[in-house]
């Protein structure tokens, strides 16, 4: 029962450094767009593709269907009861969570985790049979955030908080990149 409790708690730790994580890398994603900038191949360009990437795989790890992995999926099956009473606190629905987390293990397999030699032919057919909207990803994320923070609550009165982060600080960076180096392929 020891083992248990503790491959519990650190699948719960595991799991909110994931979430938090793809929350935050999605809040400087949103940000790199919002500057509406246009660019060459340069360093946002590439960090563009890096936190996408990120993103992507934070959420992959969290939403593991498998049995062998410590996901998401293992902390509410190891005690569902306070995960169902995290999701209503929370005001959120596990199976709108299982429904948006479903599309992940198909796009791991085909496209993100692994080069399928069907799928390569057109990897955007992978991602719209997922039909998973960025909106969508917010959402899924922000929900089983809730969840797992609200299990956290119940088994150790403590509180987690994700950083204070929105990613407005990229645009200006971006033009104060322009404005130091004018001759960079950036519009903005």
């Amino acid at each position: 029962m020891e083992e248990k409790g503790e491959r519990y708690l650190g699948a719960i730790r595991r799991n909110i450094a994931e979430v938090n994580n793809a929350i935050l890398k999605r809040r400087a994603l949103i940000g790199l767009h919002a500057a509406d900038s246009a660019h060459g191949l340069d360093f946002f360009r590439i960090a563009a593709h890096a936190l996408y990437n990120d993103l992507i795989s934070h959420a992959l790890k969290v939403f593991d269907h498998s049995g062998q992995s410590a996901s998401f999926w293992y902390v509410v099956r190891t005690d569902e009861a306070v995960a169902k009473r995290a999701a209503k606190a929370g005001d959120v629905s596990l199976d709108e969570i299982r429904r948006l987390s479903e599309p992940f293990k198909h796009i791991r397999d085909k496209t993100h985790f692994h080069i399928d030699r069907d799928a390569v032919l057109d990897p955007s057919k992978i991602w719209a049979r997922a039909g998973l909207t960025g909106d969508e990803l917010g959402d899924v994320l922000d929900a089983t955030w809730k969840v797992l923070a609200g299990i956290w609550r119940e088994l150790r009165g403590e509180s987690y908080d994700i950083p204070e982060y929105d990613g407005s600080d990229v645009v200006k960076i971006i033009r104060a990149y322009k404005a130091a180096y004018p001759d960079v392929p950036i519009v903005v």
